[in-house]
């Protein structure tokens, strides 16, 4: 008769969040059969009365490289939630803003930072044609208004990456929609040190010339992971 043992592990998890890369985090991974433990409970049997566990250990990283690829359909937070971005006209820079604009800046709380391709920074300017730059010399001036205003730009003749469009920027996607005919952009800071997540979208924005197209996106930077 075929005997059927069970070892039950209990794992230490050093920091969860209902969003993975937000904060490091750590599971168990059974090498021997080279999957995650998606459970509490291994089943051993006569054929198989042994496996070997190590950690597996989601460390935090750098925006240094990027990818292109389709991922599915589930965002992270809703893109009509926050505090809503008001940009007075069409094609405009914002003014300077802090990463950890809103509630998680607090006094006594580390600053929101945010490492890409090996520069740390502490502040961000939005774009309305769907971008974060960090690059500060693109900020307008206060008071921003329709006259005064520091101009963004949409250039279409180059494939990215391009020195021909805007540099040390994050593009979510970059195109031209225009906010003067309807849409909102939302800009949040969201969790506590050091899983915090800033989070921008651009919701039901219509493409410009087309206002029967509407764009929906969310750019999402992680705290800890730095993605």
């Amino acid at each position: 008769m075929k005997k059927t043992l069970l070892l039950v592990i209990s794992t230490i998890i050093f920091a969860t969040n209902s969003f993975s890369q937000s904060c490091p985090n750590s599971t168990v991974r059974d090498i021997t059969n080279n999957i995650d433990c998606s459970g509490d409970t291994i089943q051993l049997t006569c054929d198989m009365p042994f496996v070997t566990l190590a950690p597996k250990v989601f460390a935090p990283g750098a925006s240094n490289n990027y990818i292109f690829e389709s991922i599915p359909y589930n965002p992270p937070f809703a893109y009509n939630s926050g505090v809503l971005y008001t940009l007075p006209t069409d094609d405009c820079w914002g003014e300077l803003m802090s990463l950890g604009f809103g509630p998680t800046n607090l006094p006594g709380v580390p600053t929101f930072t945010f490492d890409f391709y090996g520069t740390t920074y502490e502040h961000c300017v939005i774009g309305s044609n769907g971008l974060i730059s960090f690059d500060l010399t693109v900020k307008s001036i206060p008071p921003l208004t329709s006259t005064n205003y520091s101009y963004c730009n949409y250039n279409y003749g180059s494939a990215l990456p391009s020195s021909n469009h805007y540099t040390n920027s994050i593009m979510g996607p970059y195109h031209d929609i225009d906010f003067r005919y309807g849409g909102q952009m939302y800009f949040q800071s969201i969790g506590t040190f050091p899983c915090r997540k800033l989070v921008l979208s651009f919701y039901q924005v219509p493409l410009y010339g087309k206002n029967d197209s509407l764009a929906t996106h969310m750019i999402v930077l992680y705290e800890t992971t730095k993605i």
